[in-house]
């Protein structure tokens, strides 16, 4: 089936065409016909698939995600209300008995020299315990507020995470 004489090893140039255009009309059937009905019979059916049973599970996934972000959500707001709660018990208790402590200091009685002189080193020793206390405590509540911090927001990372 070679149009081509016995004695040129080429072939003509109207058998080269004929090839070429047999080559782009197999080329164009199968780029048009055989992978439209391959997609169809098989991503199709996958797409199907996919789309009847992931979709309801990746949405129950998601609500349930939903509810376990929002109960921890919940449980970090009721721990800082607790804490709160509790820093201000504490801070009100420091103050009143502080108060006790510098209304009892500067109710008594100095008459005496000497016993005024003894007085007043108590005093000041007090006073200084009171400042280091007050020192003390605003460095404790500056710590627990950091830590506050760091815990709300590794919580927001482990939402973010869980999500």
């Amino acid at each position: 089936s070679n149009n081509n004489p016995p004695n040129n090893p080429l072939p003509n140039l109207v058998s080269i065409e004929r090839r070429t255009h047999l080559l782009e009309a197999q080329m164009n059937h199968h780029q048009h016909v055989t992978l439209f009905h391959s997609r169809q019979t098989n991503f199709d059916a996958i797409d199907r698939t996919c789309r009847t049973s992931l979709q309801p599970s990746l949405s129950l996934e998601i609500t349930k995600a939903n509810k376990r972000e929002l109960e921890l959500l919940r449980r970090f707001e009721s721990s800082s209300g607790e804490y709160t709660r509790q820093s201000s018990e504490m801070t009100s208790s420091r103050t009143s008995s502080l108060g006790y402590v510098e209304k009892t200091i500067n109710d008594w009685d100095m008459s005496d020299m000497m016993r005024a002189e003894h007085y007043l080193e108590e005093i000041q020793k007090l006073k200084r315990a009171v400042l280091e206390e007050r020192e003390e405590r605003i460095r404790r509540d500056e710590m627990v507020v950091q830590e506050i911090v760091r815990t709300k927001k590794r919580l927001e990372e482990d939402i973010l995470l869980a999500c």
